[in-house]
């Protein structure tokens, strides 16, 4: 004998089965005043459908107003559209007899609580604010999808709306006022776009020669060199993501990864350049040797050798352990934006005797052989001399370690001599004989170093009267140039 156990039954499963049922079509013919709604697709959660599944929900029970007289029948027509972690959702809601699910505004709006906030997405008037012109249609169409959510003027969004068109069309709706309105403002500009484009002269065929330079250049976004689908440009438009990486934050116009467009010809000026500051260097292999001119650069963050030069040293570059993204002083990448890869140990001399081992980062698409950067700057402590470039003095650590093969002389045992021009004062004063002992006072060293004092009186030197004097040429005191005429 066997017993079967009983089934557990789920309310919320018996009430959506019931109510499908219910909506099921009889085998009677379908009356004109039959809804001319459809049935609104499911909704699994994703923030971008949420507006949409609502407004389709409200519109099928708008049409139908005796099938709905309820609310909590309202709300269990919702919960019947969900599947996924929405259904989940809306399970854990019913089981727990929340007083939302007997108003159905309040369940909706807490339904839009939870799945149309997108933590990834720009807000409505960031959106707005960053909407640029590509073209003129999709622009529109872009633009009114943002008006009702925005919450803006009419004034605001007829300024915004124009500083977002591009140059040409701008100048164009010049001519017109903001009193003639906003959706007037939209119809205008539409009808001179296509005026404008009419009024273009057409593009001739170009000669065969030029055939190459002016096909253009498959892109990523173009798969077998088509372009998007409409269902996925549509797709991009309604959730402000960019036309041809498909990424957030930005438009096709200013894509950081888009690669610039080719041009048929261009014009050159001569224009005055900046030297750099250069570096004459040398690279050591084991196999060669090559001189080349490196850049000093304190503002960047490595060492960098170009992938040609690299080439010429014959050497491979490696794959590096961390990936690192490269950009200008105005924010754009450098090169292919990516450093992935970096050179094997390098022996770096500069001058006669400074030498050591490195490793650069490889930059590839670089005008410049060596870049010694920050990092080398700071192990090394140079004093540049700017104009030229050149190296005056190194750091401690360069002289023991960098340093180390200057050529050392032997060292040179060099005599000196003083000679001492004052004597040391005896220890033992000097013998005087007794009958010098009245003139001690000429004999002491000390005494002798001074001159003798001021007396007050003058001594006269006596003449001896009647005498005669010495007979001599007298000289004059000042020389006078001699006298040429004899």
């Amino acid at each position: 004998m066997s017993t079967e156990a009983p089934l557990i039954s789920d309310p919320l499963m018996e009430l959506v089965n019931a109510f499908k049922a219910a909506l099921r079509p009889t085998s009677a013919p379908p009356s004109a005043s039959g809804c001319p709604m459809a049935m609104p697709v499911t909704f699994a959660g994703k923030a971008a459908e949420c507006s949409g599944f609502l407004l389709r929900v409200n519109l099928f029970i708008l049409m139908q107003p005796q099938q709905f007289s309820l609310e909590n029948t309202k709300v269990a027509f919702l919960i019947s559209l969900l599947t996924g972690k929405a259904l989940q959702w809306a399970k854990a809601i019913w089981n727990s007899n929340n007083p939302i699910i007997n108003s159905f505004e309040q369940f909706t709006k807490h339904f839009s609580e939870v799945f149309s906030t997108a933590t990834d997405t720009l807000t409505t008037s960031d959106q707005l604010f960053r909407l640029q012109q590509a073209s003129v249609n999709d622009y529109t169409l872009r633009f009114h999808m943002l008006v009702g959510a925005s919450g803006w003027n009419k004034i605001a969004l007829l300024c915004d709306y124009r500083q977002g068109l591009n140059p040409e069309i701008r100048a164009a709706m010049a001519l017109y006022d903001d009193s003639i309105g906003l959706e007037s403002f939209l119809q205008r500009t539409t009808r001179v776009s296509q005026r404008l484009a009419a009024c273009q002269p057409p593009v001739t065929a170009p000669q065969s020669a030029s055939l190459a330079a002016c096909s253009p250049v498959p892109e990523p976004m173009q798969v077998d060199s088509t372009r998007l689908s409409r269902t996925e440009r549509n797709h991009r438009i309604s959730l402000g993501l960019c036309l041809y990486c498909g990424h957030q934050g930005h438009l096709i116009c200013n894509c950081p990864v888009r690669p610039p467009r080719p041009v048929v010809s261009t014009t050159h000026s001569d224009v005055e350049t900046t030297h750099l500051t250069l570096l004459p260097v040398v690279l050591h292999t084991t196999e060669q040797s090559l001189s080349v001119s490196a850049l000093v650069d304190s503002g960047s963050f490595g060492n960098f050798i170009s992938q040609e030069c690299l080439n010429q040293l014959q050497l491979s570059r490696q794959r590096h352990s961390q990936e690192y993204a490269v950009k200008t002083i105005q924010g754009k990448p450098l090169g292919r934006g990516r450093i992935r890869h970096s050179s094997p140990f390098i022996t770096l001399q500069v001058g006669l005797f400074h030498s050591e081992r490195i490793r650069f980062l490889v930059l590839e698409n670089s005008t410049v052989s060596i870049i010694l950067g920050r990092p080398w700057l700071q192990q090394h402590l140079p004093e540049l001399h700017w104009d030229p470039c050149d190296i005056t003095s190194w750091s401690d650590r360069c002289y023991e370690q960098c340093l180390s093969n200057i050529p050392r002389s032997p060292p040179i045992l060099i005599h000196l001599s003083s000679t001492q021009v004052e004597s040391p004062e005896p220890e033992i004063p000097p013998e005087i004989p007794a009958e010098y002992m009245a003139f001690e006072d000429v004999f002491s060293k000390q005494a002798a170093t001074h001159l003798p004092p001021h007396r007050p009186w003058d001594c006269a030197i006596e003449l001896l009267p009647g005498a005669q004097l010495p007979k001599g040429k007298i000289y004059p005191v000042h020389l006078e140039a001699p006298d040429d005429g004899g």
